[in-house]
Parts: structure tokens; sequence; C-alpha cells
């Protein structure tokens, strides 16, 4: 381990050892569970725990069980339904604050009485637009990666040192958020994205989303370096949209850098 992330290693040790016991957002993308698995291996009190609901594929929810069987974790799930929030579904340039402020309330108060709410945000998330921080600070959820300026290369390299699996590093976002802003969260359409994106993941594709530009258009952006395994999958992927009503789509090759927070980059 070089020096540097000796030091990050050791300030995150205190800085975790003065807030715990924590409760844990585990989503199973890399920045929760190298924060979960950080707790676990150095004995930091900690509960992990995952909110589950329609805005959220079953290859994720399989990928936190099979981390929480093999290491394990400390862990429970929770269910939500934003078709109950009207200012979720509306999709308002602000609507991760809304989503956000919803969906972490009851964890909130299940566990505000014992423990101290943490999530995986990096330092790199705050560089764009990110109104769901507004809503963890909020509610008092800390995130430790922020606060200690943690960003997401150190954070893949600290992923690696606690062992993640590959597949456990892929970045991901909530199927809410590939809804350009002010088109309404249809429920059927919500489920035809989620239905499509759960099939590419199945198939063990990486570093894409399937954005909803209009109700009747849709862009699959992929990160140029997995084009030949889409190509490979493709037919059957085809066959799939066309039985949900989602073909036909559009495809655009690029650097994953180009395709996370898409909507804000302009």
């Amino acid at each position: 381990m070089s020096q540097l992330n000796a030091v990050v290693n050791i300030n995150l040790q205190n800085y975790l050892r003065d807030k715990e016991p924590l409760a844990i957002a585990l989503s199973g993308g890399i920045d929760s569970s190298t924060l979960t698995l950080f707790c676990h291996q150095n004995q930091i009190e900690y509960a992990g725990f995952t909110i589950t609901g329609p805005h959220v594929t079953d290859f994720e929810i399989q990928r936190v069980i099979r981390l929480r069987n093999e290491y394990g974790l400390n862990h429970i799930f929770f269910y939500y339904d934003y078709r109950y929030y009207s200012n979720v579904i509306k999709n308002p340039h602000d609507r991760c604050f809304h989503c956000k402020s919803s969906l972490l309330t009851g964890p909130a108060n299940f566990f505000s009485s014992t423990h101290t709410l943490a999530d995986g945000s990096n330092y790199t998330d705050t560089l764009g637009h990110r109104p769901g921080i507004r809503a963890l600070k909020n509610l008092g959820i800390i995130s430790p990666f922020v606060d200690l300026k943690i960003d997401k290369s150190e954070i893949v390299e600290m992923a690696r040192r606690l062992g993640l699996k590959a597949e456990e590093k892929d970045s991901r976002s909530c199927i809410l958020a590939r809804f350009d802003y002010g088109i309404f969260l249809d429920d059927n359409l919500v489920l035809k994205i989620r239905k499509a994106e759960d099939y590419l993941l199945q198939q063990g594709l990486t570093g894409f989303r399937l954005r909803v530009l209009s109700p009747e258009k849709c862009l699959l952006q992929i990160n140029s370096q997995n084009e030949p395994l889409f190509k490979q999958i493709q037919p059957g992927f085809d066959t799939l949209t066309k039985q949900i009503d989602l073909f036909p789509y559009e495809v655009d090759f690029l650097p994953f850098s180009k395709i996370t927070g898409y909507y804000d980059q302009f």
C-alpha cells in the first residue's frame, strides 16, 4: 500500500469509528459496496440496508444479495415505491432531491435513534448537478467519501484492495434518471426500461444507459469499449425491445464520462 493510500485508509477508519454504529445505504455499486466492505473488514460497527422497488433492476438486487452472502454482511432490505410521490413522478430538474427525500425517510426513521446514517457518495459527485446530496444533508445522512474528499479514482483503488470483483465495480444510477427532465414518469414505460436494462446487465454488459429522450424516442448509450459485446447480444436485445414496444431505438457508443450525468451536460 502506498503512503497516500495508507493515509486515506487511516483517516477513513478514524472518521468512521467516531460515527459508529453506522447504517450504510448499500446499492451494490462500487461506492457503497466499498464503504460497506471497508467497515466490515475493519471491524467498524455497521448495518447495511438496500432499498428496492420499481426503480431497481433484478440484477442489482441479486448483486446485493451475492455481496451480502459472500462476505456475510450485516444487512436488511427496505421497499420504496416512487409512484406514491407526485413530486417524483412529475420529474422536475431537482427530481433526485424529491426522490431521495422520500426514499430515505423510512430508513432514516428506522435507524435514527441507534445508528448514524451514511451513503457512498464520493467527492467527484459534488462537482456536478447532484440535488440528491441536498436531500442527504436534510435527513442528517453523512457521506464519508465526500467529507474526506475521497474521489472516484481512490475508491476504485480501495475496492481493488478490498477484493471486490469486477462485476461489483460497475457504476449504476437509478432507472428514473433515464428520463429527460419534465417527462412524466409513466409506470409502464419505467418498467419497460427496467426490463430492457436488466436484460443487458444479465448478459454481462456494463457502462450503459437506456435514455428516454421523449415518450416515443429511446437512446441506448454504451461505453465505446463495450461495443463488441453489445454487437454479440444485440439480436436478443432487439427481440426483447420489439416485444415490449421499445423498438426501434438509437445507439451511441462513447466514453463513459460522456454517458454518466448526460442530462446535466447541457
